[in-house]
């Protein structure tokens, strides 16, 4: 009868905590990416805590630190960096917290937003800063709490991995997902409607071991969003962020080639290494197959 009556509450409560937010019907507007204020430079990033919660790990709390600086020669006021910050964080929905008694010190609750589709999103949090009294600085602290559930993408997902595993063995390769830790989540937590990702390795080879050897693996990411839109979004993104910055390895041009590929509200990313093996028969068979996904 007790399990009963737990259950009962959970299914009683479990919807109105949701009623609290607000239904996001927008594209990602990526709230928690903090822009360089104008005459500053990112000065360090802090990978933070990123801890899963739950039997089957339904939700997550990260925490990350950004800090910017003035560039040389420049002198930025702590009242002027203040102002820029309120200004940007207010413009997006952000509420401020009232009455802080620390000077040059703010706190910002994000937007309550649940994001809905193929996938389910809720994200919640808050950015706090400091500034020095001598200004040309700035550190923020940032915090989310996601909760999420992408069990109505499980069949694309399923679909995608086949044809991966077709693939992979008709050149005699192997392939295998996850959901291991990467250092680069703060990238994908930037976006509010980011659901998850699954890591995936098409091994071609044994490693040749250490640092600067190939470890004989493509590593591609499926990411998914709540819907095609969201996915396609993130796509141009990537993109474009690497033509503006021409990266080395250029995983566009080096090793697979491979540009990020969409199916549904799923992206997929190649996420290669700088000796990964050129194979290029082999990504056209992988975008083939991947093609015929309906």
């Amino acid at each position: 009868m007790k399990r009963f009556l737990v259950v009962l509450l959970v299914l009683i409560f479990f919807p109105c905590s949701l009623c609290l937010a607000e239904i996001n019907k927008e594209l990602s507007k990526f709230i928690y990416e903090i822009p360089v204020m104008e005459g500053m430079e990112e000065y360090g990033t802090s990978e933070g805590r990123r801890l899963r919660y739950g039997e089957d790990g339904h939700f997550e709390y990260a925490v990350s630190t950004v800090v910017f600086r003035s560039k040389e020669g420049i002198n930025l006021s702590a009242t002027k960096i203040m102002d820029y910050y309120q200004n940007h964080f207010v413009s997006l929905g952000f509420r401020q917290w009232p009455n802080l008694k620390a000077p040059l010190t703010g706190r910002f609750n994000s937007p309550d937003l649940v994001t809905k589709g193929k996938a389910h999103i809720r994200s919640q949090g808050h950015i706090s800063f400091w500034i020095p009294e001598q200004g040309n600085s700035i550190t923020f602290w940032i915090e989310q709490r996601r909760d999420f559930d992408f069990r109505d993408s499980l069949p694309v997902l399923e679909k995608i991995e086949k044809s991966f595993s077709i693939v992979s063995n008709e050149y005699s390769f192997s392939f295998k997902t996850s959901k291991g830790h990467v250092s680069d989540w703060p990238d994908y937590l930037l976006n509010e409607c980011f659901v998850e990702r699954i890591i995936a390795k098409v091994v071609y080879q044994k490693s040749e071991g250490g640092d600067l050897g190939d470890d004989g693996s493509y590593r591609f990411y499926f990411s998914i969003f709540p819907t095609n839109a969201h996915a396609e979004q993130w796509q141009k993104r990537i993109i474009e962020k690497v033509r503006e910055i021409n990266p080395h390895p250029n995983y566009f041009k080096d090793g697979l080639a491979f540009i990020p590929f969409v199916i549904d509200n799923v992206a997929i990313e190649y996420k290669g290494e700088m000796y990964d093996k050129e194979s290029i028969k082999f990504r056209d068979d992988l975008l083939k197959e991947l093609k015929t996904i309906k």
